[in-house]
């Protein structure tokens, strides 16, 4: 799901989601590298999955 947003925006290439962490019981951590036409874009992103 992550890749089929990312992808969605015409300046991204291709996307590498290196790491998908447990942080606490309600939210994960995001880590990875996004290749777009400007060049390679680091992600890291925590998500509060509790909604």
């Amino acid at each position: 799901m992550i890749d089929e947003c990312l992808l969605s925006d015409d300046r991204v290439i291709s996307t590498d989601i290196d790491n998908i962490t447990k942080v606490d019981k309600d939210s994960i951590l995001i880590e990875g590298t996004c290749e777009t036409i400007f060049g390679p874009v680091d992600i890291r992103k925590e998500e509060n999955l509790s909604g």
